[in-house]
């Protein structure tokens, strides 16, 4: 009796309590907290070539750290490095990256430097750094300033 009492009032108050759409609309799907609309870094990379002014952000994952640097990469794979401290002696610039998780997205802060190729930065101007541009080749190299974690907006159930 106490069962059948339960699972009318669940009945009802699920008829009575309109349900909510809080969510994004049929259409677009999920898409992660990486977006197709995202700058990727092969667009960061046309508008080196171009001379145009890169973005104040971007919304990568974190990879893990290589080296001086911190390693994120966008939804095409593509890596860009950061460098977040001077020498691995730099303790002070560790903090800076110490709550980084590998796989979580990040709006990441940071001012363009150059092209890395084998553990070595080739600065705008260089002979080399117009070759790395123009094949495509070399990853880009930021100086590292924050990254802020992307978190959702709605909860899964």
């Amino acid at each position: 009796m106490n069962r059948q009492v339960l699972v009318w009032c669940l009945i009802l108050v699920s008829i009575l309590i309109p349900p909510t759409n809080n969510s994004q609309p049929a259409d677009t799907g999920y898409q992660g907290l990486i977006k197709e609309t995202d700058i990727r870094l092969s667009q960061v990379r046309q508008l080196i070539i171009e001379n145009k002014p890169l973005p104040e952000f971007l919304i990568l994952r974190y990879q893990g750290k290589e080296l001086n640097h911190v390693v994120f990469y966008d939804l095409d794979g593509k890596q860009a490095l950061y460098k977040y401290r001077t020498d691995r002696f730099d303790d002070l610039s560790e903090k800076k990256v110490k709550q980084l998780r590998p796989g979580q997205a990040y709006r990441v802060r940071g001012r363009f430097v150059g092209l890395l190729e084998e553990q070595l930065v080739q600065l705008p101007g260089q002979d080399r750094y117009q070759e790395l541009v123009s094949s495509n080749q070399g990853r880009l190299a930021f100086e590292f300033e924050s990254a802020e974690l992307i978190q959702t907006d709605f909860i899964f159930y």
